[in-house]
């Protein structure tokens, strides 16, 4: 059948070309056939030479790319696209196979633009060379050629060149002006058939909605957002939600992440002058009910962090700005996620909130001390963090609670205010950075330790956790603070607090390398010690800090001294 396709295309090459691009999908798949790829590669360049003249006589190179395509051989493909660049670098007498193809092209585009079933067959080589990873020294002539084949009366390929453009504006910023027109154009020829089509990959139907936006705004000068209500912006936000596969609820966090970035964008340029519009659709989605709720969740992450762009349009005495306090209530939400959210949304909102703080700070740590939920606390947590953060890091002191803090760390009589307090250590190092220093090297990384060794899993555990952050976010010279406290920690005779101790030097090698390595020489003998503890515990915690350590780059002139060889499971 293949050979009959191609001869068919030999003798009647009008008519196979008016067919090219229905023909090129029989062909394609067969392409990567073990039994009949080389017929079907035979019957391809049959098939190129039906293209218009002259580019017709590039058949041969035309057929071979768009086997290399098929076949998704991406490295060789990659590799036969010179650099930007590279041209004028090294000028040869010969061209390689993509610059032969685009060479072409450009000749047979001289007169004008493609007949379209031309332009379709030939599109995917210019799709690849465009969606490249960095500039190549073919883009320049490839947007040319494309910016030609606009029509919108024309049954182009649109959303492929839609989603091709998109990402070269991701990979060269300097295009911006050139592709901001043609995007333009393609979106003015969509149909309404391929706007309701269930495309692949799912990054593409977001790009088309934001195509079309970009449209509006520069067709008609005015804010995108407006348009959101003339395309019945509820309708589609729920139509799209619908679709577990798409807008905020997508399970593949770049989508989501993606989708997220750009609402911020619109938000921080039209935000003023749409908040009663946009208030009331952000508060539906953080009081919406689902079915799966653990799946919503990200829905109402997204929600939050829309809600806290917009509320930094909002003035101090807006009333609004008391309905964005009632983000505090989503914090009991079970996700981690929603509540860092959360936690970094209230910060901006504080300073309009002076009056309200002793309330909002009494609320929250009784929530964190007390609550019956372990979800609710570690809420409550990211909430006095993210309202400590917002009024500034004198308020924890003026407010009381660092010193709740250090009572509830010390309270032996109730697990849940252990256990909540590591909580607030954790999130207090992990939203205010730096600026928490002071109070972990004030002698709570002794308290810390203690901490690994308590009789409770849950408060161990917190205590790991907290211990993971505040290791994260150590300055230099914090560093030099606490390692004699974690040093001392090895001579404890809880197997705990010693096994704590070692896990709190490898999580040092990791978060803070340039910083210890001045320390390695104290801390590499100590764990080589370890290794030789009558606990396995202790002993399989000394060898993966060790290991930890050794990854440091700066370790290894450490690890060619004697005492780094002795012990069982040296490094590498």
């Amino acid at each position: 059948m293949l050979r009959a396709l191609g001869e068919m295309a030999i003798s009647n090459p009008v008519f196979a070309h008016s067919q090219l691009p229905s023909l090129i999908k029989f062909v394609d798949p067969l392409l990567q056939s073990p039994i009949v790829s080389d017929v079907a590669y035979e019957t391809l360049v049959k098939l190129s030479r039906c293209t218009a003249a002259p580019l017709c006589h590039w058949a041969l190179d035309i057929a071979t790319a768009l086997r290399l395509i098929v076949t998704k051989d991406v490295s060789v493909f990659l590799d036969l696209i010179p650099i930007a660049g590279d041209r004028e670098a090294n000028e040869s007498p010969s061209l390689g196979l993509f610059e032969r193809i685009i060479n072409g092209l450009s000749v047979s585009c001289k007169p004008g633009p493609l007949p379209v079933d031309s332009f379709t067959f030939v599109f995917p080589i210019m799709e690849h060379i465009l969606l490249s990873p960095k500039k190549t020294g073919l883009h320049d002539d490839v947007l040319r050629i494309l910016f030609l084949h606009m029509d919108p009366l024309l049954p182009l390929p649109r959303l492929r060149m839609l989603s091709a453009l998109y990402h070269v504006l991701g990979v060269v910023l300097a295009y911006q002006g050139s592709i901001g027109p043609a995007l333009n154009e393609l979106c003015l020829g969509l149909q309404p058939e391929e706007l309701r089509a269930d495309l692949s990959p799912r990054m593409l139907r977001l790009q088309l909605v934001f195509g079309l936006l970009y449209m509006i705004q520069k067709r008609f000068g005015l804010p995108v957002v407006v348009f959101f209500d003339l395309i019945e912006f509820e309708a589609l936000a729920a139509a799209l939600d619908e679709n577990p596969d798409t807008t905020q609820g997508d399970l593949n966090a770049d989508v989501r992440g993606r989708m997220i970035n750009a609402g911020i964008i619109i938000i921080d340029k039209h935000g003023r002058d749409n908040v009663s519009l946009l208030f009331p659709i952000f508060e539906n989605y953080l009081n919406k009910k689902a079915s799966d709720e653990e799946k919503y969740d990200l829905v109402r992450e997204g929600a939050v962090i829309f809600t806290g762009a917009l509320a930094k349009h909002l003035a101090k005495d807006d009333p609004e700005v008391h309905a964005v306090v009632k983000l505090l209530d989503v914090l009991n939400t079970p996700s981690e996620a929603v509540q860092r959210a959360v936690s970094f949304c209230l910060s901006p909102l504080m300073q309009s909130k002076k009056d309200d703080a002793p309330a909002l700070v009494s609320r929250l740590l009784d929530q964190l001390m007390n609550s019956d939920k372990y979800g609710e606390r570690r809420g409550a947590a990211f909430g006095l963090a993210g309202v400590v953060k917002g009024y500034g890091i004198s308020c924890s002191k003026k407010y009381g609670i660092t010193a709740a803090i250090r009572e509830s760390l010390a309270d032996r009589s109730s697990v849940r205010h252990r256990e909540g307090a590591q909580l607030a250590f954790e999130c207090f190092c992990e939203t205010l950075g730096k600026l928490f220093e002071p109070f972990v090297c004030d002698s709570n990384v002794a308290v810390l330790l203690v901490s690994f060794s308590d009789q409770v899993v849950a408060v161990r555990e917190a205590a790991e956790c907290a211990a993971r952050s505040m290791m994260s976010q150590l300055s230099a010279q914090g560093v030099k603070l606490v390692l004699p406290l974690i040093l001392k920690g090895l001579e404890d005779k809880a197997w705990r607090t010693k096994q704590s101790s070692v896990q709190l030097l490898g999580a040092l090698a990791y978060c803070a390398p340039q910083q210890l390595s001045q320390c390695l020489p104290t801390i590499v003998p100590k764990l080589t010690e370890v290794l030789t503890d009558t606990h396995p515990k202790v002993q399989s915690a000394g060898q993966m800090a060790l290991q930890q350590v050794g990854s440091v780059k700066e370790s290894r002139n450490i690890f060619s001294c004697p005492y780094a060889s002795h012990g069982p499971n040296r490094p590498q």
